[in-house]
């Protein structure tokens, strides 16, 4: 995996003009003519039908219709005048009869014809059927006999509640993750917790799982990477989960029967460990305590050598109040090259979902970096990452924030025109309130319409390695959204704004860095607390000291 730092392009608000350029001189049908009110864009001689495809076939009884013409003229689809934007964006919703619909679109002497055909929908007895027909097995739950245990293949496994939904507040499972496996259904198999995974995700064995013993406990901190470390010395890569409630943070380990403790003394994050036994469900729950005023913001499993490695994110600390200087910024700029992602009124003849993603974040990218911000970008060009690349490289990087930026789109059956504006996405809310800060940040900068951030179970959002959003900008299947989202200067506006986002999420969690004094021979926490102009009890407080008379040489001291 690459991580692309280069600084912003200069071609950024020039890429869209390249975009529609190239794609017309391929089209020999079409005819642009620039326009001089909006840079970026070129007005066709022609009607676009952007979706759906001619002789698109359907069981529903409306669809809607997305397209683009000449802006210069009236735009009329079976004799009757539709209403189009500035620049001859449109969409109609229109009812479907059964059988064949023509739909006649006239503008400045052009005409196009758009065919629907819209099929009965099957009434099969004795199946569960779909709007299209097809049939859905019935699939029902299998227990085992005999034992059965299974290790997790993926790097990142999503349990689900039930094999008919994703519960999205169960937390990720990571590879090497071993359990007992209870039964199967259809293709998911049923986990000690009863929680079900999917079997390609997993390695099945036909044995007994021997019981799981942690006999080595221990906690440290990782500067470099700001976080604390719990290593857990077992002989079976337990099943777990994770949660938290108030300073509480819980592990459970499944089918464990002995669970050593860490020593807790000078991480100054943990105050206590308590382990709770559940002797009926075998199960070993770590309860790590922190101090009222320590806080994490993010976590992550991994499994090597018989270690497991619970990783805690600490606070980014940043330089002083005003910059980024010490944040490390994750932005993943949705879909790129052969995926598109969403099309909009302009179809494949205008800009997509990658352009417009890519250049916002380009542009965010660009406002926190004058901040002094680390940025790593998933792309800085037109290449294809998959999913699975992504969730990687933010595990690898440990971002102190991560966010992805997408367009919006409805469905062909969804009324276009009912649907605008912005949208946040989270799956976790987990660490400082990301998404309502994100939210009404980028609504208050921009004067969009406010509504509440959506949980989704989502592949950027699903991951608790740090804080992550993914972010809607606009919907591209409403013609005046996408007539906004592909002007540079809105697209720049927006980047900004995300940028302020993030950098006031970031300042609002931050510790700044601390000065270090080394305690030297003849000093006392009082000298020390004088020379830096605060009081001893403060000093002591900050760094979880219990005895102010008792301080050794060479001790580090935290001055606040």
């Amino acid at each position: 995996m690459l991580l692309f730092q280069k600084k912003v392009k200069s071609i950024v608000s020039f890429s869209i003009v390249l975009l529609l350029s190239i794609v017309f001189l391929s089209q020999p049908h079409l005819t642009a003519y620039a326009s001089n009110e909006m840079p970026g864009y070129e007005n066709p001689q022609d009607i676009i039908i952007a979706s759906p495809k001619n002789n698109y076939t359907t069981t529903g009884s409306k669809v809607s219709i997305l397209g683009a013409c000449d802006y210069e003229y009236p735009l009329y689809m079976n004799g009757e005048e539709i209403e189009t934007s500035g620049y001859g964006f449109f969409t109609v919703y229109v009812e479907l009869e059964v059988g064949k619909n023509e739909f006649v679109f006239e503008n400045n002497e052009v005409i196009n014809t758009l065919t629907i055909i819209r099929n009965k929908v099957s009434t099969s007895s004795g199946n569960n059927s779909t709007s299209g027909g097809n049939t859905t097995p019935k699939v029902t739950y299998k227990e085992y006999q005999n034992d059965v245990y299974g290790v997790i293949t993926s790097d990142y496994a999503m349990p689900r509640s039930k094999v008919s939904e994703s519960n999205v507040n169960l937390m990720p499972l990571t590879l090497g993750t071993t359990s007992r496996i209870l039964g199967e259904n259809g293709s998911y198999y049923k986990l000690a917790d009863g929680t079900y995974v999917s079997k390609s995700s997993i390695k099945r064995y036909d044995k007994t799982l021997e019981p799981n013993k942690v006999t080595k406990a221990s906690m440290s901190k990782d500067t470099a990477a700001n976080q604390l470390v719990i290593e857990l010395t077992m002989n079976v890569n337990s099943l777990y989960s994770v949660s938290f409630e108030g300073q509480n943070i819980y592990l459970k380990l499944y089918d464990t029967i002995a669970a050593a403790k860490p020593i807790t003394k000078g991480n100054g994050i943990i105050e206590k460990v308590t382990v709770n036994t559940d002797s009926k469900n075998k199960t070993k729950t770590y309860c790590f305590t922190m101090f009222d005023s320590a806080s994490i913001y993010g976590y992550d499993v991994n499994f090597k050598n018989g270690v497991m490695r619970f990783e805690l994110k600490l606070p980014v600390i940043l330089k002083d109040t005003k910059s980024l200087v010490g944040a490390t910024i994750l932005l993943d700029a949705g879909h790129g090259d052969y995926d598109n992602g969403t099309v909009g009124a302009m179809g494949v003849y205008g800009p997509v979902e990658k352009d417009i993603n890519l250049n916002i974040t380009l542009y965010t990218k660009q406002y926190l970096e004058a901040l002094g911000a680390k940025v790593v970008l998933i792309r800085e060009d037109d290449t294809f990452y998959s999913l699975s690349n992504r969730v990687e490289t933010i595990r690898k990087v440990k971002p102190d924030i991560s966010v992805s930026i997408h367009g919006n789109s409805l469905d062909y059956a969804s009324d276009y025109s009912k649907a605008s504006g912005f949208l946040t996405y989270y799956s976790y809310n987990l660490f400082g309130n990301l998404p309502n800060v994100m939210n009404n940040s980028i609504t208050s900068e921009l004067e969009l319409k406010k509504r509440d951030p959506r949980q989704s179970s989502l592949s950027l959002t699903r991951l608790t390695t740090c804080p992550s959003v993914l972010l809607e900008t606009s919907f591209l299947s409403n013609p005046y959204d996408y007539e906004y989202l592909i002007q540079s200067e809105n697209q720049k506006e927006f980047g900004i704004a995300i940028g302020k986002a993030i950098q006031g999420y970031l300042q609002g969690i931050a510790k700044q860095n601390d000065q270090v004094y080394v305690v030297k021979k003849g000093d006392t926490l009082a000298s020390i607390a004088s020379k830096h102009g605060i009081t001893i009890k403060r000093l002591a407080e900050y760094n979880r000291i219990e005895d102010i008379n008792y301080i050794i040489v060479g001790q580090k001291i935290l001055i606040p």
